[in-house]
């Protein structure tokens, strides 16, 4: 606004009013000689007849529309505006925040495997010479159970789980993230990364099974034992999360690589549904 707009509309109708005050207070000051009140005495009489609202609408006429109450009405156009904006903005606000906190929780307990799988074969040697048969085509009930509780030994464990044929189910970890199931089995080469050999896989619920959605790729992923660590499961293309033979579990990698999880909003073919562009883990890693 320029100087004479501010001018206009502000410190002349300010001016005015600090003028009327001033006269008001001198009219209703006592006359010099103390009997009463002075010029003040027609003045007040006027505020207690039929004529006094006359004064009242022409003081109201001094003040400038700016400085006046809004109306119920256009109070209740404003506050009808921020409820449509609100309506607009918020799911897509709680969507970007729940997906923030999801990439967060994977990052975390990506880091808690790797740290205690690392922390295990310190103390027990590479986990290459965990089975104890010798043979690593021949992984007994007892051997995987076995090396299960190795990794499992060096993490913060609130409730243990169940057992069946060497597989570990259902343990739920300090900050409330479940492994829904940790198994030792044997490829010499992991499909996923194959230059290392394949030791079995981890497969975890962030929030639990009595929290959240509870489906692969929205709170449920998995992660491979190798040789080498232990590593998302996908390959590295990315098919196992967005291609035609989609398994979400395996959307751990991208999560990890892009720190989203836009191939929630694509179809099988990784094409987004809100626009053309495709995802594919090179050039396109999100719907936007």
């Amino acid at each position: 606004l320029s100087h004479s707009t501010i001018k206009s509309l502000i410190y002349q109708p300010l001016t005015r009013i600090l003028d009327i005050r001033a006269e008001l207070s001198y009219k209703i000051l006592p006359s010099p000689d103390g009997r009463g009140l002075g010029r003040g005495d027609n003045f007040l009489k006027s505020l207690f007849t039929t004529n006094h609202s006359r004064f009242t609408e022409k003081l109201s006429a001094l003040v400038p529309q700016c400085l006046r109450a809004f109306t119920l009405a256009e109070t209740l156009i404003v506050i009808g505006i921020i409820g449509v904006v609100a309506a607009l903005t918020l799911p897509n606000l709680n969507h970007a925040t729940g997906d923030k906190e999801t990439v967060t929780k994977v990052k975390k307990i990506y880091s808690s495997l790797s740290e205690a799988f690392d922390r295990a074969q310190a103390v027990y040697g590479p986990v290459t010479e965990w089975n104890k048969s010798g043979n690593e085509n021949d992984i007994s009930d007892d051997d995987s159970k076995r090396f299960c509780k190795r990794i499992l030994e060096f993490l913060k464990i609130s409730k243990q789980g169940s057992e069946d044929d060497g597989w570990l189910y259902d343990i739920v970890l300090a900050d409330g993230v479940e492994i829904r199931y940790i198994v030792m089995e044997y490829e010499s080469n992991s499909t996923h990364y194959p230059n290392l050999k394949y030791y079995g896989e981890i497969n975890v619920d962030l929030d639990g099974s009595k929290k959240g959605k509870n489906k692969d790729g929205y709170d449920i992923f998995e992660f491979d034992i190798t040789s080498g660590g232990i590593y998302p499961s996908d390959t590295e293309d990315y098919s196992g999360c967005v291609g035609k033979n989609v398994f979400y579990q395996y959307c751990a990698r991208w999560v990890l690589d892009f720190d989203n999880l836009e191939y929630l909003k694509a179809d099988k073919n990784g094409k987004c549904n809100d626009s053309n562009i495709v995802l594919d883990g090179v050039n396109n890693t999100s719907c936007h």
